[in-house]
């Protein structure tokens, strides 16, 4: 284990300060300077259907409802796009209400538009 001396600097001829310096950067792709590795990031490669992990895009929350990814980097409720595909675009100023209360029955029967204040309304009886 490499100490300190007593004013808390390391001791002459400790190794420890070379990860600050070019030398000790060499091979880390975060360093200025350093090409990147095959762990780099690079843009367009892992995108939705790409990724390993991808799982069709579907997100069930917890305290929320169904979110599905409709490109990269832009998700949308899944109520509003089942509703808005049978009844056209969403007026402004409403929101998607699920009748029964289950927030992952997507059913178009069991949506409804309503306005915010409704909601608050339904919210708090």
């Amino acid at each position: 284990m490499i100490k300190r001396n007593n004013k808390g600097q390391w001791d002459k001829g400790n190794n420890s300060g070379k990860r600050f310096t070019r030398e000790g950067s060499i091979g880390n792709q975060h360093a200025k300077g350093n090409p990147p590795n095959a762990t780099t990031f690079q843009k367009g490669k892992f995108i939705m259907e790409k990724h390993p992990f991808w799982t069709g895009g579907i997100h069930y929350m917890k305290k929320d409802c169904v979110w599905v990814m409709i490109e990269s980097k832009k998700r949308e409720r899944r109520p509003k796009l089942v509703w808005e595909s049978v009844n056209g675009k969403l007026p402004k100023g409403y929101v998607i209400y699920h009748i029964d209360g289950n927030r992952y029955n997507d059913d178009i029967n069991n949506l409804q538009a309503i306005t915010r204040a409704e909601l608050v309304r339904l919210n708090n009886q």
